[in-house]
């Protein structure tokens, strides 16, 4: 491939089930095109291979992989810095103030991954009148709401078990009654009580933006908004309610200055993109607009009253091979040029930079880029150092001489050689049953939570009280 300046890929293809009502399933077989692969990845010819057998299929004995091969050029998926995953980070930013006239630059974000490594970003924000609001983002539009709504769009809940698990019992704590009422009295002016109301009220709202069909009910609407976007690392009500309210008791805190504000730049609140998950969040986007198109193209067959007649063993294929798809052109091209695509809805800061050249000038300057990590690209345009600095926090895991001159100074670092990137998640039952045998109980985080004797503390395992 090198040589010939061709792309190291292999054919790829889905199988896409469908069927009608409550039919038999069916199972038609689509060509998604040629998907670049990754040197020595498991699907690579020579990934088992000696160096003897290395060099005799005229490749380097002491080939490491990691790369793509696109175009006879080596490329490499940039390792990026991201927002620590599943917790909870105090900010204060002036940016927030742009968003409303009410708004202050206080806030609480957290960034949830799913267990295929796909993100989702939400936040609270603080108001001047001592509210909280609810923030996302969907389709790269920022949407607000009462913080009340999604608490009682979670749970079969009440004003008084609201008031109880935030105040905890320190009713002593007279700044955070006072806020907690009025924000309970200002959203009671809906006039909205019980969990169906609330679910109801919010698929209203966010009907065309969710783009689902016409017979889901406001409920069902509501439902799905909740499990897409609402703390999506967590898959019990029960334990998002609790992570919200502890989200909230952290937002008052940094408030009233008991709570130091959590800092994005210290390697403690980071983590890395890796490049396979970065990948694999691109392929599954992809696969989401394909089925998307298919939706469109049955839409508009129905909609001119054309022959849609779905017991036909003949017509969803036709229309599966209407919907004419490249999946390994388009990962092709973020593969080149390093960009994502312009209505890509992935949970990323930036568009570009993603990709870069394996350079093989020397064989330290090749090994470099395996081992170098990035800030991402919109911090090369900040004007302030502060992002640049080594923080005490990165000894041992970021080497402090390794960083290039210029302007990627503190922005381009590179991993200590006895740094290692942590790619397997571990079980956490047997340390659940050792918490409990610590004394640890998960009683407080009920609604009794307010009987509780004296200060209780939070404890979280995986973004979970």
């Amino acid at each position: 491939c090198r040589e010939r300046l061709s792309t190291y890929q292999g054919k790829i293809h889905v199988n896409l089930h469908w069927r009608v009502n409550n039919g038999p399933i069916n199972v038609e077989r689509k060509e998604m095109g040629y998907l670049p692969i990754m040197v020595k990845s498991n699907r690579c010819n020579i990934r088992h291979m000696y160096p003897k057998e290395l060099i005799r299929h005229h490749e380097e004995s002491d080939e490491m992989g990691g790369y793509f091969i696109i175009n006879g050029i080596e490329k490499i998926i940039r390792l990026l810095l991201v927002q620590r995953r599943n917790y909870p980070m105090a900010l204060t930013r002036n940016s927030y103030l742009k968003r409303g006239p009410m708004f202050t630059p206080y806030g609480v974000a957290i960034r949830c991954a799913r267990e295929d490594e796909t993100t989702q970003s939400i936040g609270i924000n603080y108001l001047k009148d001592g509210d909280c609001v609810f923030r996302f983002t969907w389709r790269k539009q920022e949407f607000t709401i009462p913080l009340v709504l999604v608490l009682k769009s979670l749970l079969d809940t009440n004003d008084k078990e609201i008031f109880d698990a935030v105040v905890q019992g320190d009713f002593t704590n007279t700044f955070m009654t006072d806020r907690i009422e009025l924000m309970l009295r200002s959203f009671s002016v809906h006039g909205i009580y019980t969990k169906y109301e609330c679910t109801s009220f919010l698929g209203e709202r966010f009907r065309v933006i969710m783009r689902l069909p016409p017979f889901f009910t406001d409920e069902d609407v509501g439902n799905y908004l909740i499990n897409k976007v609402v703390l999506v690392h967590l898959k019990d009500r029960r334990d998002k309610f609790n992570m919200l309210i502890f989200m909230v008791r952290k937002l008052y805190a940094l408030v009233a200055g008991e709570c130091q504000v959590d800092d994005p730049d210290s390697p403690q609140n980071q983590e890395v993109l890796l490049g396979g998950h970065l990948y694999g969040m691109i392929i599954k986007e992809k696969l989401n607009d394909f089925m998307s198109l298919i939706v469109s193209l049955i839409n508009q067959h129905v909609s001119r009253k054309k022959s849609a007649d779905f017991f036909d063993a003949k017509f969803v294929p036709q229309i599966i091979n209407l919907a004419g798809f490249d999946l390994g052109q388009k990962l092709n091209y973020f593969l080149a040029t390093g960009n994502l695509s312009a209505n890509s809805m992935l949970d990323l800061s930036q568009s570009a930079g993603y990709t870069v050249v394996a350079e093989r000038l020397n064989f330290y300057r090749y090994i470099s880029h395996f081992q170098s990590i990035h800030r991402g690209s919109f911090f090369a345009e900040l004007k302030t150092t502060t992002v640049r600095k080594l923080r005490p926090e990165a000894w041992g895991f970021i080497c402090p001489v390794h960083t290039p001159d210029g302007a990627p100074c503190g922005l381009l670092n590179h991993f200590t050689s006895s740094c290692k990137i942590i790619t397997a998640k571990q079980p956490t039952d047997n340390l659940i049953q050792k918490l409990n045998l610590l004394g640890i109980t998960k009683k407080a985080t009920d609604a009794g939570r307010a009987k509780a004797r004296g200060p209780v503390l939070s404890v979280q395992l995986d973004g979970r009280v």
